[in-house]
C-alpha cells in the first residue's frame, strides 16, 4: 500500500512566510539606512564649514582691528579657513572673503554692507554621499556663511586675563547694569565668565573669548562668544609724579572727623573706627603698604576730583560699614581715574560699600584682582572696571558706564553678525 506524501507543517509555512516578508522589506530598511548615513555625513560637513567660516571671519576682522589692510585680511581668512579643512579651489571646496561684505546670500543689505571694518566669508563645498548614487543624488552642496567686525559698544567691565576660569564671577543675590556700554572678558576659558545665583545683568552688548557658566536664577542679555580681546583701554595713561614721601605709615582710629589730604603715603593709609572722612582735591599715590579702610567711615570728595594710585605693591582694601562717595578729575594726566594700580603690582584689591555710595570714576587693576561687593541693598554707580579678574558678590546692584573719559581713546572688540 503506498504511504500518503508528508503534510507541510504549520511551522514550516510561517518561516516562509517570514522570509518573504524579509526579502521585500529589506531593499526598504538598506534605503532608509543608506538615507540616514548621508544625511548624518552631510550634516556633519555643514556644521564643519560653519565652524570654519565663523573662525575665518573672526580672523580677518581681528586683523583689520589690529591695522591690517585688506590683503592681509583676506590672507588671515583663508589661512584660518584652511587650517579648519577649507581651502579655495582644494577637495571640490570654494571659499570667498568678501571686504566690504555687501548683501548677504540671500541678497538682504545689511547696515554694515559698505562697510570695510567688517569680513564676509562664504563656504562651499560639493560633498559626495556614500550611497546617493542609488537614490539618484551623487552629492549635494553645503553652503556656510559668517561676518565679522567691530561693535561700536565700548567697554565698561572688562576681565583682561588671557586664560583661567571666572575672569568674570557674578555670585550672589547682584544686580549688574550697563546699559550704555559692554560687558567684556578676554579669557579664553570655557568658564570665562561665571554667573551663580540670583543673578540680573544688563547690558548693550557681552562678549567673551571663551565661553561662560550659569547656574541658578540667572537673567543676562545675549552673550556672544568667540570674539577677539579687547586691548587695555587705559593702558596709555601715565602714572601720577611720585616726588617722594609726604607722610610716612598714615593710621587713624577711634572717632570724629578727618580730613586727607593729596601727597604720597610711603607705607600705606590705613583708617579704622568711626569717622566722617572728608578727602581733599588731588593725586594720593600709595607707595607701598595698604590702603585701608575699615569701620563705620564716610568718605566725601570735595573739589575737582581725586585719584588714588597704587604703587610698590600697594594693595586696597575697603571694608565694613563704608559709605564712599567719590569723583575722579575731570581734567589732566589722570583725567576719569578714580583707583588705578601700577600695572607692575599684583596686588589684590576689594571694595565694599554701602546704599548711596558713589565711584564717580573708573577703577583699573591690570595685573590684579578685584572684588566689589555691596551691603544688604545696595545700588552703586561706577565708572569702567578694568582689571585682570573680576569679583563680584554680596546683595547688591552695581551700575557701571563709560562716562568717565580719559585721556586714551578707547578700544573695540570683534564680533560675529552673521
Amino acid at each position: 500500500m503506498r504511504s500518503n506524501p508528508k503534510l507541510e507543517t504549520p511551522d514550516r509555512r510561517e518561516r516562509g512566510n517570514v522570509a518573504v516578508i524579509v526579502a521585500l522589506l529589506l531593499p526598504v530598511l538598506l534605503a532608509f539606512t543608506s538615507l540616514a548615513i548621508d544625511v548624518g555625513y552631510f550634516l556633519l560637513v555643514k556644521t564643519q564649514a560653519q565652524a570654519a567660516a565663523d573662525a575665518a571671519a573672526l580672523a580677518g576682522a581681528g586683523t583689520l582691528h589690529s591695522g591690517g589692510d585688506t590683503a592681509s585680511a583676506t590672507t588671515s581668512a583663508d589661512n584660518i579657513s584652511g587650517l579648519n579643512g577649507f581651502t579655495n579651489g582644494v577637495n571640490q571646496s570654494t571659499v570667498t572673503v568678501s571686504i566690504p561684505p555687501g548683501n548677504d546670500p540671500g541678497g538682504a543689505t545689511p547696515s554694515f554692507s559698505a562697510d570695510a571694518n567688517y569680513v564676509r566669508v562664504e563656504i562651499t563645498k560639493t560633498v559626495d554621499l556614500f550611497f546617493g548614487v542609488f537614490n539618484g543624488k551623487p552629492s549635494v552642496q553645503v553652503a556656510a556663511n559668517a561676518v565679522a567686525g567691530p561693535s561700536n559698544v565700548q567697554p565698561c567691565m572688562l576681565g583682561l586675563a588671557g586664560s583661567g576660569s571666572g575672569a568674570l564671577d557674578i555670585s550672589g543675590n547682584v544686580t549688574v547694569t550697563a546699559n550704555n556700554c559692554a560687558l567684556d572678558v578676554n579669557s579664553t576659558s570655557t568658564t570665562a565668565m561665571t554667573l551663580t545665583g540670583n543673578i540680573t545683568v544688563s547690558a548693550q552688548a557681552i562678549n567673551v573669548v571663551g565661553h561662560y557658566s550659569k547656574s541658578g536664577n540667572v537673567t543676562v542679555s545675549a552673550i556672544t562668544t568667540g570674539t577677539t580681546a579687547v586691548p587695555d583701554p587705559f593702558a596709555g595713561i601715565a602714572a601720577p609724579v611720585n616726588a617722594g614721601c609726604t607722610y610716612n605709615g598714615y593710621s587713624q582710629s577711634g572717632n570724629g572727623p578727618l580730613t586727607l589730604s593729596a601727597g604720597t603715603y610711603c607705607g600705606g593709609l590705613s583708617i579704622t573706627g568711626n569717622h566722617a572722612v572728608t578727602v581733599n582735591q588731588g593725586t594720593y599715590i600709595i607707595d607701598g603698604g595698604n590702603l585701608s579702610i575699615s569701620g563705620n567711615i564716610s568718605l566725601t570728595g570735595t573739589g575737582s576730583g581725586t585719584t588714588f594710585y597704587l604703587t610698590n605693591n600697594a594693595s586696597l582694601s575697603i571694608s565694613g560699614n563704608t559709605s564712599l562717595d567719590l569723583s575722579a578729575p575731570t581734567t589732566g594726566a589722570q583725567t576719569g581715574m578714580l583707583f588705578m594700580q601700577d600695572p607692575a603690582d599684583t596686588s589684590a584689591a576689594s571694595i565694599t560699600g554701602n546704599s548711596g555710595s558713589t565711584l564717580a570714576g573708573n577703577l583699573y587693576f591690570p595685573s590684579a584682582g578685584l572684588t566689589l561687593t555691596g551691603n544688604a541693598s545696595t545700588s552703586i554707580p561706577m565708572g569702567t572696571v578694568v582689571a585682570k579678574t573680576i569679583t563680584i558678590s554680596g546683595n547688591d546692584a552695581f551700575s557701571v558706564s563709560n562716562s568717565y573719559r580719559t585721556t586714551v581713546s578707547s578700544p573695540y572688540t570683534t564680533g560675529l553678525f552673521e
